[in-house]
C-alpha cells in the first residue's frame, strides 16, 4: 500500500527543527525551481538499486555482475517499446528483468541465492 507522508510527520522526524509550514514552503520552492519537472525513477534505475541491495550478500564474480547489470539494462530499455510495460510500475518491470536475466544466465547456486533475496525484497517493498 502506498502512503503519502505528511509534512507533520517530516516535522516530527526532524525533532521539530522545522515546522510543517516551513517544510511545505521549501517543497514548493524546490518544485518551482524545477518548474515542476520531476521524473520518477526509470526501471533501469530501480533495477540498479535492487541489485545494489543484493550485491553484498551474494558471491558472484565481478564479470557476472557486470553482465547481469548490462542485460537488465537491455531488458528494461527494451520494455519501453511495449505499451503494456508503460502501464506497469518501474519497480515491477525492473524486478521482472532481473528475474529473467538471473534465470537465463546464472548457474543453479547463484540463481537460487539471488532468487531468495529477490523474494525477500518483493515482500518487504510491496511489489
Amino acid at each position: 500500500e502506498r502512503v503519502a507522508l505528511s509534512s507533520d510527520l517530516f516535522s516530527e522526524i526532524c525533532s521539530r527543527s522545522y515546522t510543517a509550514e516551513e517544510i511545505e514552503a521549501m517543497e514548493r520552492t524546490l518544485l518551482n525551481g524545477l518548474s515542476w519537472r520531476c521524473n520518477a525513477p526509470t526501471a533501469h534505475q530501480v533495477g540498479l538499486s535492487i541489485l545494489s541491495l543484493i550485491l553484498p550478500y551474494v558471491e558472484i564474480p565481478e564479470v557476472t555482475w557486470g553482465f547481469l547489470m548490462d542485460e537488465m539494462k537491455y531488458l528494461t530499455e527494451l520494455a519501453v517499446q511495449e505499451y503494456f510495460f508503460s502501464t506497469q510500475r518501474a519497480s515491477t518491470t525492473a524486478l521482472a528483468a532481473i528475474f529473467n536475466v538471473v534465470n537465463d544466465t546464472s548457474t543453479k547456486e547463484p540463481r537460487e541465492a539471488i532468487g531468495a533475496f529477490l523474494r525477500v525484497i518483493m515482500e518487504c517493498f510491496d511489489f
